[in-house]
């Protein structure tokens, strides 16, 4: 590099470094740039266009702008571009004309740049539930799934336009295809395409090295090409079920594709058309730039990227984007156009810009608010960390009583919770207790029971400490015998089940007569004690697979809670998230949204049900809880 041209690079770092301050050092800031972003590419675009897939990639980043800031604006334009294009992409209807080849016409069904649409549409279907919003979507996925073929994703863009709707429509459905289907595809995608050495994708069979050479003979890796791909994982990985046989692969991946991206990257923050030759074509480039900010900045949130290299390269993308991209009237600059590799002498400037990069941008922004959250600090405004012996304390907690929910076989009783050796017991006992609301005629199970022949507790915070948004963390030793059904979770306060919501980070039960940990969320319905459930089930052979000692130790359940977005995680694993856009009751509940109104925790283990039949030679067991601490900001 001549040294006029290191200069003005090393000026463009400093300027960018320096201009930090006026774009990121706040939440508050970001989103107003996330608002001025996309309200200026809504105003300029009354007709949100047809859902081919730029327009549909667009309304990617548009949705996670609505999931963030709950923008209703953002929610409305995306809900116009579905319905004007019925809830469709390529339109179809004979099944034998249906291609998948490159094709803008209405038979190539099956090309996926006419299927990102689904995306969006099954995002909207989770907000507010019909089922015509992914008939089309499910007819046209689950006939592509029948046939015969594994190369419908022959070009890298194909990645990210179609693998999250096969997460997206498994979570929805549960229909185990999705997820084989997702991995037989992009298994043929990586033994084309993905370069072993690099760690990089070639954008199709076309540009394969030696066959294709950027102009000074070395590898030609498109930048956008590889930021469709690293972006797309992020998007499934959100979605994939944690017990997935293959999310370690796709993850392997990610974080090769992430060291690679990390090294390429250029002194002003931004990555140059070709990866690998800066020459090929100079300058500045956005699309790649935001995808790549994007997919770092998700891996950083999410514990998957740790070194502070990653740190480094995330945040010198953002200062390029919010300093460089950004115009001032909101426009996102310096894109290349369509095109599908690194053009020597193409011409890209701050005039040059499209509507799949300002999704980009507002991916990259996002994850960027949520990154200089998680930097916030967080301060201990409760804990109990059960030191006294004794009972619970009295302020803290108070106890259920009876039988209480599930048709479960233990009485509820205050005896059964004590504090001892700075940890917190609740025992399950094999002992019997009288009924007292017995009558021998009801229909109600609380009361034909005569006697309860087991025993446990069931203690909670409820009238006495509430808590709205934060980060609570629980560090306890679950018991897994026979019959026990441990939990950690949060109940709202001003409505019956389901509308008051229930968070459940932690249960312990049979899943399909098999031990399993889950991470639930449920809120409600139209219908009365019907609820909507996000629930993860993993098998509990996955923790004990890794660790033979995981049953003799205690294990951290965490929550991280904002206005936007729930996560449960466990020992620093994440293992269910929710987008609180989804999650408004029905009628019943008002349309209110239970996961934005004060919660209390509740500690209990239950005894058969779901847990399975009690072993009574296993009795007494002990569930033990060294802390629960709840921090705020």
């Amino acid at each position: 590099m001549c040294r006029k041209h290191l200069f003005i690079i090393l000026g463009i770092f400093v300027w960018t470094q320096n201009s930090l301050s006026q774009y990121s050092t706040s939440k508050e800031n970001i989103i107003e740039i996330i608002q001025k972003v996309n309200n200026n590419w809504i105003d300029n675009h009354p007709d949100p266009g047809n859902s081919f897939w730029d327009n549909a990639a667009y309304q990617t980043g548009n949705m996670e702008a609505f999931y963030l800031t709950g923008e209703k604006k953002f929610l409305r334009y995306a809900e116009k571009w579905a319905e004007q294009n019925q809830w469709q992409g390529a339109t179809s209807n004979d099944t034998a004309n249906w291609k998948y080849n490159y094709g803008e016409t209405p038979d190539h069904v099956l090309f996926g740049d006419w299927q990102i649409c689904f995306q969006t549409y099954t995002d909207l279907y989770h907000i507010n539930p019909d089922p015509r919003k992914i008939a089309r979507a499910t007819g046209v996925m689950e006939y592509q799934m029948r046939t015969s073929h594994n190369d419908y994703w022959w070009w890298v863009d194909g990645l990210y336009m179609v693998m999250p709707v096969m997460t997206k429509l498994y979570r929805t459905n549960g229909k185990q295809i999705y997820l084989d289907k997702l991995y037989e595809y992009f298994s043929f995608s990586k033994e084309l395409m993905y370069d072993e050495e690099n760690h990089l994708f070639y954008r199709d069979a076309k540009y394969i090295y030696p066959k294709h050479k950027t102009i000074s003979g070395k590898k030609d890796f498109w930048a956008r090409g590889n930021g469709w791909v690293f972006a797309g994982l992020t998007r499934v990985l959100d979605d994939l079920p944690f017990f997935d046989p293959h999310r370690e692969e796709y993850l392997q991946v990610y974080r090769e594709m992430a060291d690679a991206i990390a090294g390429c990257q250029q002194p002003g923050g931004y990555w140059t058309r070709s990866l690998l030759d800066p020459q090929q074509a100079p300058g500045f480039e956005t699309s790649g730039t935001a995808f790549f900010a994007k997919g770092l900045l998700w891996g950083i949130n999410n514990n998957i990227l740790k070194s502070p290299r990653y740190v480094s390269a995330a945040l010198n993308a953002w200062n390029y984007l919010a300093s460089v991209a950004l115009q001032k009237n909101g426009q996102i600059g310096f894109v290349q156009p369509i095109g599908e590799k690194a053009i020597p002498g193409q011409v890209v400037n701050e005039n040059s810009t499209a509507n799949f990069s300002v999704s980009a941008f507002l991916l990259a922004a996002s994850e960027m608010v949520r990154y200089i959250d998680d930097q916030r600090e967080r301060k201990l405004v409760w804990s109990d960390e059960f030191n006294e012996n004794g009972k619970p304390n009295p302020d803290f907690w108070s106890y259920e009583q009876g039988f209480v929910r599930n048709e479960e076989l233990q009485w509820y009783q205050k005896n059964n919770a004590f504090c001892e050796n700075g940890v917190l017991v609740i025992e399950g006992k094999k002992e019997q207790v009288r009924n007292p609301n017995y009558r021998r005629e009801s229909k109600n199970w609380r009361e034909n029971r005569q006697f309860a022949e087991y025993t446990s507790s069931s203690i909670k915070t409820q009238h006495k400490k509430e808590f709205l948004y934060g980060r609570i963390e629980v560090r306890a030793k679950i018991p897994v015998e026979a019959g026990s059904w441990p939990a950690i979770w949060t109940l709202g306060n001003n409505m019956p089940w389901p509308s008051c919501g229930e968070i459940d980070m932690m249960e312990y039960y049979l899943v399909n007569n098999k031990p399993a940990i889950l991470a639930n969320y449920a809120w409600g319905t139209d219908k009365p004690y019907i609820a909507r459930w996000d629930d993860e089930k993993i098998p509990f052979s996955h923790f004990t697979g890794n660790n033979p000692n995981w049953i003799d130790e205690f294990h951290i359940w965490r929550m991280d809670w904002d206005k936007t977005i729930i996560r449960i995680y466990l020992d620093d694993i994440l293992l269910n998230t929710v987008k609180l856009e989804e999650t408004y009751n029905g009628v019943i509940g008002n349309g209110e949204n239970p996961f934005r109104q004060p919660h209390y925790i509740l500690l209990n283990l239950a005894l058969g049900s779901k847990g399975g039949v009690p072993d009574p030679d296993n009795f007494p067991l002990r569930y033990e809880i060294d802390y629960v601490r709840v921090y705020q900001r």
